[in-house]
């Protein structure tokens, strides 16, 4: 096994990095966590409720709770994110197989590096493009997240929210 030519090396179910001593990144990628769809429905109408405590008029034109409630429904955002899952998976096992095997030379850029895990990365980015059911998810978590967090540090500051 030569991996001389690595200067960062992460492979593990939460994190893929590759990044090799000459400055050339080939995957950096956190794995994005299942949110619980129900539990940002809750958390749609804890903000709500703050909101109404505070006499803070609330706009329901970003349609988020509608949005979560068609993907649960669905089942699109499940499949979507097995789907990922999946993939996730592959890339790592892929990264794992080539990196450690007998026949590695230090050489990344091979062919299997262009058909396999290359194409495995581009799939996993495009999973997460805007509009795709795994970036409008992760959207609402994280924007819903940080409201109910300023709402319940300064409540003051608001007049009106859109969710």
């Amino acid at each position: 096994m030569n991996l001389t030519n690595i200067k960062e090396l992460v492979l593990s179910n939460e994190q893929l990095t590759v990044h090799s001593s000459y400055d050339m990144i080939y995957i950096k990628h956190k794995k994005n966590i299942k949110h619980d769809l129900k539990k940002l429905i809750k958390l749609h109408a804890e903000i709500v409720k703050l909101c109404k405590e505070n006499k803070i008029k609330v706009s329901y034109k970003g349609k988020s709770k509608a949005y979560l409630l068609e993907v649960l429904k669905s089942g699109e955002f499940d499949q979507s994110y097995e789907h990922y899952n999946t993939t996730f998976n592959q890339l790592l096992e892929g990264w794992k197989e080539k990196l450690y095997s007998e026949n590695y030379d230090g050489c990344i850029e091979d062919d299997f590096y262009k058909e396999h895990l290359q194409s495995k990365k581009f799939a996993i980015d495009k999973m997460f493009y805007g509009g795709t059911v795994l970036d409008k998810v992760n959207t609402i978590a994280y924007n819903l997240n940080e409201l109910k967090n300023n709402l319940e540090l300064c409540p003051d500051d608001y007049i009106s929210v859109t969710i």
